[in-house]
C-alpha cells in the first residue's frame, strides 16, 4: 500500500494520473504480468539509461528572435529503448515554437531500457530539452 501511495505521490507530481494498481509489484516474488502497465523510474531494478542522442534542432521559425527556450516532456520509454510517439504530454515549455523540436529530439534518444528483475519494462519519465539559437 505505502508503494502505491508514493507511486501515486510521485505520479501526482509529474503531471499525470495515478491509474493502476501497485499489485504488478509483491516483494520477494517475480512480477505478474506487466504487459500494458506503466512503472516509474524508481521502482526499477534499472532505471533506464541514455545511449545515444542526437543534438536538438532549433527551429528556423524562431531564429530571427534569438529566443532560448526551455520544454519538459513526459512521455512512455518502451522495452526497447525508445520514446513512445502517443506518449507524449507536454509539461511546460517557453514557447509553443519549440514543443515539436523538443518532442522529435526525444524520439532520436536510445535508452537502454529500464529494467524490473531481469525484464524490461515500459516506464513514464520526463525529461527537459533547451535550445539556443
Amino acid at each position: 500500500m505505502t508503494r502505491l501511495i508514493v507511486a501515486c505521490t510521485l505520479s501526482v507530481l509529474l503531471g499525470s494520473a495515478c491509474s493502476r494498481p501497485a499489485a504488478h509489484v509483491r516483494p520477494g516474488n517475480a512480477p505478474e504480468r506487466v504487459d500494458g502497465y506503466v512503472f516509474l523510474e524508481f521502482e526499477l531494478d534499472h532505471p533506464p539509461r541514455l545511449l545515444a542522442t542526437p543534438p536538438p534542432n532549433y527551429p528556423e521559425e524562431l531564429r530571427p528572435s534569438g529566443l532560448e527556450g526551455v520544454v519538459t516532456l513526459e512521455f512512455v520509454l518502451d522495452t526497447l529503448g525508445h520514446a513512445e510517439p502517443n506518449s507524449f504530454k507536454t509539461m511546460s515549455a517557453t514557447h509553443p515554437g519549440f514543443i515539436e523540436p523538443a518532442r522529435e529530439y526525444i524520439l532520436g534518444m536510445v535508452f537502454a531500457p529500464g529494467r524490473l528483475r531481469g525484464r524490461a519494462i515500459r516506464v513514464l519519465m520526463a525529461r527537459q530539452v533547451t535550445f539556443s539559437p
